[in-house]
C-alpha cells in the first residue's frame, strides 16, 4: 500500500509541475510539419521556445528562431550570420543552418535584454529596426501571415 501511495504523490507533483498556459502554447502547433527529421533543423519559422524552455524538450533554448531568403518565399536562408548586440556593446553571433534555424542554447546567450539583430550574407546585411525586448522565439513575433501582431517571417533579402 506505500508504494501505491508513492506512486500517486509523485504523479501528483508531476502534474502540479507542468505549466498549463505553456502547454496550450505548444500544443497549438499542431503535428510536425516536416519536411525536416527531429532536430536542429525541424520547424522552421515557428516559435522555437515555446518547446524548448526550462521545463520542456531538451535542450533548452536562451533565444531561436529562423531566416529565410526572401519575404515573399519560404525558402531558407542557409549559412546567414545572425549577431545580436546588447546595450553594452557585448555580441553573440550564430549561422544558420540547412532549414535556415539558428539557436542559444540555455546559458550561452550572456547577454542583456534588450538586443538589437544584424543579419549578414554575402555582403548583404539585414537589421532589424526594432529591438527584442523580452521575447526569446523569433517565430512568436514573425510568424505568418504578417498581420497587426505578427512582423512575417525573418527574411534576409527584399522581394525580387
Amino acid at each position: 500500500m506505500r508504494g501505491f501511495w508513492y506512486g500517486l504523490f509523485a504523479i501528483s507533483v508531476m502534474i502540479g509541475c507542468r505549466d498549463p498556459v505553456a502547454d496550450a502554447r505548444v500544443d497549438s502547433l499542431g503535428p510536425e510539419p516536416g519536411p525536416y527529421e527531429q532536430g536542429p533543423d525541424h520547424r522552421p519559422g515557428q516559435p522555437c521556445t515555446w518547446c524548448h524552455r526550462p521545463g520542456g524538450e531538451s535542450p533548452h533554448f536562451d533565444l531561436a528562431g529562423t531566416v529565410f531568403l526572401r519575404s515573399d518565399s519560404k525558402e531558407p536562408a542557409r549559412s546567414v550570420v545572425v549577431q545580436l548586440f546588447d546595450s553594452s556593446g557585448r555580441t553573440r553571433t550564430r549561422v544558420t543552418g540547412v532549414s535556415g534555424n539558428f539557436h542559444f542554447e540555455e546559458d550561452e546567450l550572456e547577454l542583456e535584454f534588450p538586443l538589437w539583430v544584424r543579419l549578414e550574407f554575402e555582403g548583404q546585411v539585414r537589421a532589424m529596426h526594432t529591438p527584442i525586448f523580452r521575447e526569446r522565439s523569433c517565430g512568436a513575433c514573425h510568424g505568418d501571415p504578417a498581420s497587426p501582431s505578427k512582423a512575417g517571417h525573418v527574411f534576409l533579402l527584399e522581394d525580387e
